[in-house]
């Protein structure tokens, strides 16, 4: 029987392992010889048309592709010169080629052996799973940026994995069989928290801003926004949690100015507090009848609520996150899944991690 201890680098707990065991009994992963996946190692051209046609289609719609193919007239101009359609991926890269969604390079090669750019991935993923019919043509090995407008795609449906580099660096095993076993189950992907899967936006500006690490924090924040202000407060606020913060960082995308003074007023806030009255805090979170929790995780001592909180004006997300020396809460006023600044609300969740005690930046 087929199961995920059939590799012995994949244990049963592994985070790959539901999506080795429906590979395995569907027919779209291959067990090596030496019974390793080795999910690091970077998936060759060959294994990407394999995994992607074998995992969008039935075995009966792919097998037999290349023994009809080549009782063609145009075989020996279809057939690509350095592929070995006697393989393994044979029929998978025949049925991908005649679909225009993997195969050839503009100089004819294949290169079974090299690995495949996100950027390709994205497109052949895309295409191959229904995401888009939109076409644009491979052209040379190094040209991956026309293709970063595929992500989108992906992006939107949340299947991007957050170990994924970047759209000029190749994809590993994991990244793509994550990939195509999240599109094979999209309405599973589509609860996924935001931590578990990246946006396009993460793979074209990821510098994150290193003075968030002044506050215990790291939080990728784009080149092209606007400077965060950070000011000391002592005021109250009218949202959770209601009493003054130590602190408070406006930031985002947007500047919001009134026409005049400084211009300290954008998208988002981050605001700090004191840990000495936390269990005060996290009761009157909890019992605050406006707020709903719809995510939380832990990561070592450190927890994370997302919630949304109802006003007489309109809904509002939030951040609540108990750290080591400060807590914190990010705050998106009045915002709506489809305002244009909803993905750098996620882009921010998805980035935003406050350093452990153990970690000497926590301390600053």
């Amino acid at each position: 029987m087929a199961h995920a201890a059939a590799f012995t680098d994949i244990p049963a707990k592994h985070p790959l392992a539901p999506a080795i065991l429906e590979g395995l009994k569907e027919g779209y992963v291959r067990l090596n010889q030496d019974r390793t996946y080795r999910p690091d190692l970077a998936i060759t051209r060959a294994e990407f048309a394999f995994l992607v046609a074998r995992g969008a289609w039935d075995r009966e719609e792919i097998m037999g592709c290349v023994e009809q193919s080549r009782k063609a007239e145009n075989w020996n101009l279809f057939a690509l010169p350095d592929a070995d359609y006697d393989a393994f991926y044979g029929d998978a890269l025949c049925v991908l080629q005649l679909q225009d969604m993997f195969g050839p390079f503009a100089d004819g090669t294949f290169t079974p052996e090299e690995g495949v750019t996100f950027a390709e991935a994205a497109r052949t993923l895309s295409m191959a799973f229904g995401l888009t019919n939109l076409s644009v043509p491979v052209i040379e090995k190094d040209d991956w940026r026309l293709l970063i407008p595929y992500a989108n795609y992906l992006s939107g449906k949340k299947v991007i994995p957050p170990s994924v580099r970047g759209f000029a660096y190749p994809v590993s095993r994991s990244d793509a069989l994550t990939m195509v076993y999240r599109l094979r189950h999209l309405r599973q992907t589509s609860k996924l928290p935001v931590t578990q899967y990246q946006l396009a936006s993460h793979l074209t500006d990821p510098a994150p801003w290193t003075v968030w690490q002044r506050y215990g924090t790291s939080l990728t924040y784009r080149s092209l926004w606007p400077k965060p202000h950070v000011v000391e407060r002592g005021m109250t606020d009218k949202f959770f949690p209601r009493g003054p913060s130590e602190k408070r960082i406006t930031f985002g995308p947007h500047a919001k100015c009134r026409g005049f003074g400084t211009c300290i007023e954008r998208d988002f806030t981050m605001d700090l507090y004191p840990t000495d009255n936390t269990d005060d805090l996290v009761r009157e979170f909890r019992e605050d009848p406006t707020i709903r929790v719809f995510e939380t995780r832990q990561a070592g001592a450190i927890s994370y609520f997302r919630y949304r909180e109802s006003s007489q004006e309109c809904v509002s997300e939030g951040l609540l996150a108990l750290g080591p020396y400060q807590n914190y809460r990010l705050h998106a006023q009045c915002i709506r899944t489809i305002d244009p600044s909803y993905s750098s609300w996620l882009r921010i969740l998805r980035t935003f991690v406050v350093y452990p005690k153990s970690d000497p930046r926590s301390r600053r």
